[in-house]
């Protein structure tokens, strides 16, 4: 419940913004007459939207932080926008995130969010294909961040896929070859490990298969 209002309180800041200044008025307007003297507090309201406004995001991400499960991610595509803040364009990133089940979902961050926590200058957003460290709520997977001070593993989908392509062409060559063939179950068995693209571990599966 908490991860819940966190998450949306730090999702929806301009929304939440006006409704606690329309909560303010129609507070005052029905209390005014009942709590005279204690009506002052309803103008705590908007200055709570402010503040939300303001640190939603940081208060999410550290509660995530605290109590999160970790996991791992890896971007799969980068999508720019024609937003900027502060002269920075703002660029959408898609991610697969492997939950502790072993079961993947699709989420997304931006480069200017509170998704990178503890906030870090030298932090850079990783590459398409660069497997990361992230710490995700359980019920509510969207809601993660990227801790900005864990060693990451070293897993690159990219190149696993290249070395899965190598040892392919090698076993199409010579398929009696019984080095070859294990070098590309091997390769194959990595990538399946990896929390790569389920589509191509589907694939890739179905090669195994067929090879055994």
């Amino acid at each position: 419940m908490t991860s819940s209002i966190l998450h949306f309180l730090s999702n929806h800041g301009f929304m939440v913004l006006p409704l606690t200044i329309l909560l303010t008025i129609f507070s005052f307007l029905l209390l005014r007459k009942k709590f005279p003297k204690g009506i002052f507090v309803v103008f705590l309201f908007p200055v709570f939207g402010i503040v939300n406004l303001i640190n939603g995001g940081e208060w999410n991400a550290s509660y995530v932080y605290k109590n999160g499960v970790k996991g791992e991610a890896v971007i799969v595509s980068i999508v720019p926008t024609n937003n900027y803040i502060n002269h920075v364009q703002v660029v959408e990133y898609n991610c697969l995130i492997k939950l502790s089940n072993g079961k993947q979902v699709k989420a997304m961050f931006e480069n200017n969010g509170s998704v990178f926590y503890p906030q870090s200058s030298s932090f850079l957003v990783p590459v398409v294909g660069k497997v990361f460290t992230v710490k995700y709520m359980e019920g509510d997977e969207t809601n993660f961040i990227i801790p900005t001070d864990v060693t990451n593993p070293e897993y690159n989908c990219l190149e696993l896929m290249q070395k899965i392509s190598e040892a392919q062409a090698a076993f199409q060559l010579d398929k009696t070859n019984a080095k070859n063939k294990s070098i590309y179950k091997s390769r194959v068995q990595e990538f399946m490990k990896a929390p790569c693209d389920t589509n191509l571990k589907r694939a890739f599966q179905l090669q195994l298969e067929q090879i055994k």
